[in-house]
């Protein structure tokens, strides 16, 4: 990607969109370098967390543009609807990225044939209540429970790892988290994080 952008002058017809193709890339190697990281932190027993005030909104809409060639290609249709005008919170903007990501990602995996997302934030009181809802396969109800459980995967290629992740993120920024399904509907997963006042 740095390359790339070394390289760009030469194409000037093409060159905004290949910028911001390049800092896509660097953004997402950015932050599975976190990620990889963090993991080597917990195993080392070092969570320790780099707290800043952050905007739930921006940062939800910062990913929905990053994947939306994605979920283009996979005829996803995604529905952000907020209701207000920020969501402030007090947390580790990499980990809170990557629990974001994790959702989505997780979302369009379930929907092979296309489908739709719809993500919401709402003021809860002492907290903001955040929730995804896919059109995807939906999740057997004996399973449900099991499915923030490292390793545990209902689908064949899944590492058993991303929900877990989004466990983990969610219980070190003091939240709560939740998930509804319906086979062949769609499945809803719900968090919630207290407010950053």
């Amino acid at each position: 990607a740095e390359t790339i952008k070394l390289q760009v002058d030469d194409w000037h017809e093409e060159k905004e969109v290949i910028i911001e193709l390049t800092d896509d890339i660097l953004v997402s190697s950015d932050r599975m370098n976190k990620l990889l990281t963090d993991f080597l932190k917990l195993t080392k027993g070092d969570s320790h967390n780099e707290t800043v005030r952050i905007d739930l909104i921006p940062l939800v809409n910062e990913l929905l543009n990053l994947l939306r060639n994605k979920f283009n290609v996979h005829n996803i249709k995604v529905s952000p609807d907020h209701q207000i005008s920020e969501a402030i919170v007090f947390g580790d903007k990499h980990k809170l990225s990557q629990l974001l990501l994790n959702l989505l990602l997780n979302s369009l995996q379930s929907m092979k044939n296309g489908g739709f997302i719809a993500i919401s934030i709402r003021d809860e009181h002492d907290g903001w209540d955040s929730s995804g809802t896919d059109t995807g396969e939906g999740i057997p109800p004996d399973k449900l429970k099991w499915i923030f459980n490292p390793f545990y995967s209902t689908k064949p290629e899944g590492t058993g790892l991303g929900l877990s992740i989004v466990h983990e993120i969610i219980m070190q920024h003091e939240g709560k988290i939740w998930a509804e399904s319906e086979i062949n509907k769609g499945t809803t997963i719900h968090f919630q994080l207290p407010k950053g006042e």
